[in-house]
């Protein structure tokens, strides 16, 4: 009679000591490391690629879809749910996200901006300098220069461009079609 094999991959005899055995397969011990992890990750560069759960991400590149992204830095493609950004690049659909500088391409929900450029179709938008083209809804802006179509604008200083709807403006120059 053959001799019977205890452990997987080995040839070891039934009566070999528990303590000679080899340890399990790692694939195990990280199956349970990653059961852990599975709906929060706090991590420092690199790359992350997540659904659902929160993530705390200093600098690198990060892709999620829903939950709450709380960012430094780098760049962030987010589907619904919240986002704080400092500095960097976003490309936001739904929901609502308030930006310090960089770049902002948002489609509804409402911007808090300051600084860099923004370009929005529909929401409310509250800028601080830089640049805006807007489409639909209400402008509130301070300096720089706004492109607008329909909707209401408050604006102080700098350059407007209106089609429609009603323009309340404090110096620079006003080009307007329609409306009051």
């Amino acid at each position: 009679m053959g001799k019977r094999c205890i452990y997987p991959g080995t040839n070891l005899d039934p009566g070999v000591s528990l303590t000679t055995l080899p340890a399990p397969p790692t694939d195990i011990l990280l199956r349970k490391t990653r059961a852990k992890r599975k709906n929060s990750a706090d991590r420092v560069g690199g790359t992350s690629h997540r659904v659902g759960g929160t993530s705390h991400r200093v600098g690198g590149t990060s892709h999620r879809v829903g939950g709450t992204s709380q960012r430094v830095g780098g760049t962030s493609h987010r589907v619904g749910g919240t986002s704080h950004r400092v500095g960097g690049t976003s490309h936001r659909v739904g929901g609502t996200s308030h930006r310090v500088g960089g770049s902002s391409h948002r489609v509804g929900g409402s911007s808090h901006r300051v600084g860099g450029t923004s370009h929005r179709v529909g929401g409310t938008s509250h800028r601080v300098g830089g640049t805006s083209h807007r489409v639909g809804g209400s402008s509130h802006r301070v300096g720089g220069s706004s492109h607008r179509v329909g909707g209401t604008s408050h604006r102080v200083g700098g350059t407007s461009h209106r089609v429609g709807g009603t323009s309340h403006r404090v110096g620079g120059t006003s080009h307007r079609v329609g409306g009051t």
